[in-house]
């Protein structure tokens, strides 16, 4: 987790040196000036989680530092806290008037600045938290209502023209027809999945959405996982396998069909994708009462001789909390095991990727 960040504008030298070293003792990093050409550059360059600055402050341009922050996109939700030798009710008015959130008095104590600058943050938080959540239910109420409707209708329905042409009868005597339907096909697929991945991630981020706990009864994932393989066993060109399948021990499991759906999908596809042509990928399925684990385990090269946890990509599959690299089929997937408690891991034996899914 990175270090919060403050900047510290504050004219008075002893002032800012003591304030730096009470924040950088409260692991917050910290930047500092004392005039408002380099403030403005530091609020150019940077992002700040909290802003200390006193009142008499101003930029070359001639507005004050509180002023400028609140209109700057980058900055505007960024807490203020105005440091000031007059704490009188005026002052304080004057400050909370041009957009500051806090006044502390100086000289000031130690623990009164750090109780006013950790509740700053602490309340940022939450803000933050409230603000995200209404933005992220205002793009599932797009997506969930509109979507299907704009966008996965006319490619369910691109899918489905495609797939009766290539099984009319002569289809298979028109040269390369096959191939050119079998390429329309794989792109609304795609297109169809990057859709509905869209619509599972702004619903993972909606706080309180009860569809992402709502439980579809008697749940087979056998099933589950043969509605989502026949879209790899090519309706266009029959007797082509491109997964190895073993299914074990399959029993009604109480889950959310959906989700399951995408996992399986996503886990299929980044295998099929980066398998070598000799080796089909190999798909093991095994569920007991609620329990299951899902794995697919996909030959690369037997010349790999790297360690998972060293090679970025797989650190961050691991680890990190971005999940920048991943693609949105993995980053999907990771997001949906998180909020369904799920294990979802990568381990690597000799050239074999192997990508498992448990739930306990």
């Amino acid at each position: 987790m990175s270090k919060e960040k403050a900047l510290v504008i504050v004219d008075d030298k002893g002032n800012r040196s003591a304030i730096k070293i009470l924040l950088e003792l409260n692991d917050i990093e910290v930047l500092s000036t004392d005039e408002g050409a380099e403030a403005l550059k530091r609020i150019s360059n940077d992002s700040f989680d909290i802003v200390l600055c006193d009142l008499p402050i101003a930029l070359p341009d001639g507005s004050d530092i509180i002023n400028y922050l609140k209109q700057t996109p980058k900055h505007y939700k960024t807490p203020i806290i105005v440091l000031s030798e007059s704490t009188e009710e005026k002052d304080r008015r004057q400050a909370m008037n041009l957009g500051a959130d806090d006044l502390v008095g100086v000289p000031f104590q130690g623990k009164v600045l750090m109780s006013a600058i950790r509740s700053r943050l602490e309340l940022n938080i939450k803000y933050n938290a409230i603000h995200n959540n209404e933005v992220q239910e205002q793009v599932f109420a797009l997506l969930n209502k509109n979507l299907t409707q704009e966008m996965l209708t006319p490619l369910y329905g691109i899918l489905n023209v495609t797939s009766l042409i290539g099984s009319l009868p002569g289809v298979e005597e028109i040269d390369s027809l096959n191939d050119l339907l079998g390429v329309i096909y794989e792109s609304g697929f795609r297109m169809q999945r990057t859709m509905q991945n869209l619509r599972i991630h702004a619903l993972l981020n909606t706080e309180g959405s009860t569809d992402v706990h709502k439980a579809n009864s008697n749940v087979f994932l056998k099933d589950v996982l043969k509605s989502v393989v026949a879209h790899y066993e090519n309706d266009l060109a029959p007797g082509i396998t491109k997964i190895d399948q073993e299914v074990l021990q399959i029993g009604a499991w109480e889950g959310q069909d959906e989700l399951l759906k995408v996992i399986f999908t996503e886990l299929i596809d980044n295998a099929i994708k980066f398998s070598s042509n000799d080796e089909l990928p190999k798909v093991k399925l095994q569920a007991v009462n609620n329990n299951f684990t899902f794995s697919i385990t996909n030959f690369t090269t037997d010349r790999i001789i790297f360690d998972v946890e060293d090679v970025a990509p797989f650190k961050k599959f691991h680890k990190d909390l971005s999940r920048n690299g991943l693609g949105l089929g993995l980053f999907i997937t990771k997001a949906i095991c998180e909020k369904m408690g799920y294990n979802f891991f990568m381990s690597k034996d000799g050239g074999y990727l192997t990508f498992t899914v448990e739930h306990q």
